[in-house]
């Protein structure tokens, strides 16, 4: 592949590569104390800075323009083997990162999809062996990209979080997907002075900081719906992501939410603070699990499940579920979180010390109401709560209860 040191790309046949071997004179941009290890191959529009580690048979592409500059800072390391491309926006590497063998970074401009934009990588991060990074992506300070991760497009990593062998930025699995492709490359065939500009139908994955996200996970962008918020799958700050579990497009997943090995999560999924999922959940779409609630295994929700709840199985059935009060999740969250009372935002939700230490509550998630029709996911939890109505609580509990009858009845489900 690789014959008298010029390498022909695949992309722009009229580029090449030059091939550089410890001691030759480096190009224009390329600190004189760059480390070479074997031999690496340049063009373009590329800076890096003293201090850099460039391992045998990597090869570097900058752009040929100010605006595709591909920049590597000082006393970062990149393995052998590994592929970068700036053609038509920015590459930016921060500073002591390291590039582990076989990576490879293709920021390139897209025919015909406007998936393009720049690549930026936080100081201190780590791409394991094998990782692969597409357009448009941001990845925070001491991020970790574990081997064999994909990162397809619009994405942004936060600082600290931890990604092992998954997906991130997948095209969402959705009816309308390709209906909306065919309208951005219609906008396109219309106006071709629109390509690969970043102003036409995106879609985005955030991931908040340290997030954890484990082996064979799928996590897919959000949609051009209107029902979509921001056209955006959002994690926040410190969600737990278990291995092998599919968060689909335009989930809403808030700080300290836990999805547990095998669970999957439909569409427009919303799980508030500290819920969490244990394995082999199944969420249809537009459900929403409720602040510091507890769904058990292989359960399978349709509806919503009420904010300081746990939902399990009644008389050891699927099909019929009970909904009690989550004591022991909210005990134990206490218990970890000794500075909880000091959270402005939470103020409402201090109300569950008196109501977990009541008689009423430890009552309430046991009792069977006699009215099958009112055997519902809230009758518990309303007989839990009943001495306590005057709490801000039970006004955010009444809030919620409202909204989730509403999405119930859109669906088609009786309350």
């Amino acid at each position: 592949m690789v014959a008298s040191g010029v390498y022909d790309s695949d992309i722009d046949r009229t580029r090449q590569l030059k091939a550089y071997h410890p001691g030759d004179p480096l190009p224009a941009g390329v600190d004189k104390d760059v480390r070479i290890n074997g031999v690496v191959y340049l063009c373009g529009n590329i800076r890096i800075e003293a201090g850099v580690i460039l391992g045998h048979n990597t090869e570097l592409w900058g752009g040929e323009g100010a605006d595709s500059e591909l920049r590597i800072r000082r006393g970062t390391s990149i393995d052998s083997q590994c592929i970068i491309r700036a053609d038509g926006f920015p590459v930016d590497i921060g500073e002591n990162v390291t590039i582990d063998a076989q990576s490879k970074i293709n920021c390139m401009r897209q025919k015909g999809l406007p998936y393009s934009g720049p690549v930026t990588i936080g100081n201190e991060s780590q791409l394991g062996i094998n990782a692969a990074l597409g357009n448009n992506i941001k990845i925070g300070y001491d991020a970790f990209i574990g081997p064999n991760t994909t990162i397809f497009y619009w994405t942004q990593i936060g600082d600290g979080t931890q990604l092992y062998n998954c997906e991130i930025g997948v095209h969402p699995q959705d009816n309308t997907w390709q209906a909306e492709l065919r309208k951005v490359r219609e906008y396109l065939r219309q106006n071709p002075e629109e390509k690969g500009k970043t102003t036409v139908g995106p879609t985005y994955t955030i991931l908040g900081k340290e997030c954890i996200v484990k082996e064979g996970c799928r996590i897919s962008r959000g949609t051009l719906k209107k029902e979509s918020k921001d056209h955006t799958t959002t994690l926040d700050d410190h969600v737990d992501i278990q291995d092998h579990t599919h968060i689909a497009h335009d989930c809403h997943l808030m700080r300290n939410a836990h999805v547990g090995s095998g669970s999957k999560l439909a569409g427009h999924v919303v799980m508030h603070p500290y819920a969490a999922l244990a394995g082999a959940v199944k969420v249809d779409r537009f459900v929403e699990i409720g602040t510091l609630s507890y769904v058990v295994a292989n359960l399978g929700i349709a509806r919503d499940v009420p904010p300081f709840t746990i939902a399990d199985y009644m008389k050891g059935t699927v099909r019929d579920l009970r909904f009690g009060l989550n004591r022991k999740g909210i005990k134990r969250f206490f218990d970890n979180n000794p500075d909880f009372d000091r959270e402005p935002e939470m103020e409402a939700r201090l109300t569950l010390r008196r109501l977990i230490e009541s008689r009423s509550a430890k009552d309430g998630d046991k009792r069977r109401p006699k009215n099958k029709k009112k055997n519902n996911e809230f009758s518990a939890l309303d007989a839990a709560l009943e001495a306590h109505k005057n709490s801000k609580f039970i006004e955010e509990f009444v809030a919620f209860k409202k909204a989730s009858i509403e999405r119930a009845k859109r669906k088609g489900l009786n309350l």
